[in-house]
């Protein structure tokens, strides 16, 4: 049964809507990111993470063939065509920008 805002008799008592509370997500995340953070510092585990994307770049892993380029040679800069069209309001903002920039030396 439930009330008239949709709400189970229960959540409607406790007065909570229910669900994951505001920012979970968030939150798991960053935990998660400060948990693989650690353990990739760690020191031995660092040849064995490079040992294992070699091996998987050998045999066709387009993913670690990237991620280790990008660890050599760093990640590529993203490319804007300037002659776009249908961009043309965003690059227009975006040499505004550069401008104000560039005049503030």
């Amino acid at each position: 049964m439930s009330t008239v805002d949709g709400r189970s008799q229960s959540s409607a008592a406790n007065g909570r809507k229910g669900g994951r509370p505001k920012g979970f997500a968030a939150k798991a995340s960053e935990l998660f990111r400060e948990s693989l953070a650690k353990t990739l510092s760690k020191k031995e585990n660092g040849p064995v993470i490079i040992k294992k994307a070699i091996t998987q770049a050998k045999t066709g892993d387009k993913d670690a063939r990237q991620w280790l380029y990008d660890r050599a040679y760093g990640k590529s800069p993203q490319q804007i065509d300037v002659n776009d069209e249908n961009r043309a309001e965003e690059l227009a903002a975006l040499r505004d920008a550069l401008n104000i920039f560039s005049n503030k030396k």
